[in-house]
């Protein structure tokens, strides 16, 4: 299974994530921030990134940059509560950044837990 780091200002959304991808035998790091979850990274590189995009202070599409900028290998997953941020659809904005899938919130576990799946196995 894979090393899987979950990138959430909403701490449930944190917990929630990583309980439903440990038990699908995943190992799961979270922080709850953009510029947390990228010193994390650098000190513990995971084989996917799952990202929030609307976040306080750094956005998850700086994190997206950042990743695949120092690790284009690095699988990476974006997820939104929003979809329209200065007109502009964030989740769109998210795959051409980078992100190999993005996920609208609020969105099926089991569908998570399938996408993730499918990104790692790709």
């Amino acid at each position: 299974m894979a090393q899987i780091l979950v990138i959430d200002d909403d701490p449930q959304i944190c917990l929630l994530i990583q309980e439903v991808l440990e038990h699908a035998g995943h190992t799961v790091m979270t922080t709850q921030s953009a510029a947390e979850g990228l010193d994390r990274f650098r000190q513990d590189p995971a084989q996917l990134v799952i990202t929030d995009i609307l976040m306080p202070g750094r956005e998850g599409l700086e994190t997206i940059r950042d990743l695949r900028q120092e690790a284009p290998s690095t699988k990476i997953i974006a997820i939104s509560a929003g979809l329209q941020w200065g007109g502009v659809d964030v989740l769109d904005l998210a795959r051409k950044f980078g992100a190999v899938r993005i996920i609208q919130k609020p969105f099926d576990m089991q569908a998570l837990v399938d996408t993730v799946r499918e990104v790692l196995e790709t």
